[in-house]
């Protein structure tokens, strides 16, 4: 027996998000590019004024329901500005068999930070996200008789 499906005609998508459209000079942000019911290769921009802090960090799902498959794909970046004004996020491009996909580019307002502020959003590092983890492990009780035993 042999069993063969392929993707239903679904709406292709190609969007890009960011955790914040403002940030202070030395913080860093999200920008996430997500590909919906598509295959094919993904080209991130260059991110010029911003540092590569992480990334890309992807993930993807594929579900298939009453015979309606959908697949998701995303790529995800952390980004520090390197300087102050109004930087540019240039389109990513999703090559696939019979079209290239590109995002809108984005605008991403970096302001002055003369007290040097800097903004958690939740998940900037792992110990944010697993604040149980950074915890110290209990020490053990002092033994009170140990001194005892030394002057004997």
């Amino acid at each position: 027996m042999t069993s063969a499906f392929g993707m239903n005609a679904q709406e292709i998508v190609f969007k890009v998000e960011v955790s914040s459209d403002s940030v202070l000079l030395g913080n860093t942000f999200e920008v996430r590019f997500t590909i919906e019911n598509a295959g094919g290769d993904f080209d991130a921009p260059d991110f010029d004024g911003f540092d590569i802090v992480s990334g890309p960090n992807t993930s993807s799902s594929f579900s298939m329901v009453n015979g309606n498959v959908t697949q998701k794909a995303s790529y995800a970046y952390r980004l520090r500005p390197v300087r102050e004004g109004k930087l540019y996020i240039q389109p990513a491009t999703f090559k696939t068999k019979n079209n290239t996909l590109e995002t809108e580019p984005l605008i991403v307002f970096v302001h002055p930070n003369p007290d040097g502020v800097i903004e958690h959003d939740g998940f900037d590092s792992q110990e944010d996200a697993f604040p149980d983890f950074r915890q110290s492990r209990p020490r053990k009780a002092a033994d009170p008789l140990k001194e005892k035993r030394r002057k004997i």
